[in-house]
């Protein structure tokens, strides 16, 4: 999948996995993503916020293949607030609030 169109007519048809919302996990925050069908258990991928080096905030996108785009950064953004708008216009759905303190990765 390397096809931007095709990366978010993925993204369109999942969800959020059961359970989990935003996490920060060292350098990005964490969006685990599955197909919503309960017979399912797997995740089938993942969406983050990445911290860049350059102060900014990058979208990487993991679809049960490795990341798109140069180091998987589809969009750069120079807020954490304008990242995450890009996700949800991204998904096509909110993606709920990002935790202001710890982790709420239940894992």
């Amino acid at each position: 999948m390397n096809n931007f169109d095709e990366i978010r007519a993925r993204l369109k048809q999942l969800r959020p996995t059961p359970g989990y919302s935003w996490w920060w996990d060292e350098d990005q925050w964490a969006l685990l993503l599955h197909d919503g069908d309960p017979n399912n258990a797997d995740d089938e991928g993942y969406i983050a916020i990445v911290q860049m080096k350059s102060r900014k905030w990058g979208i990487k996108v993991l679809i049960g293949e490795p990341s798109m785009g140069p180091d998987g950064i589809i969009f750069l953004s120079n807020s954490l607030e304008e990242a995450k708008h890009k996700v949800d216009m991204l998904l096509g759905w909110d993606s709920g609030e990002i935790p202001l303190f710890g982790n709420s990765d239940p894992r």
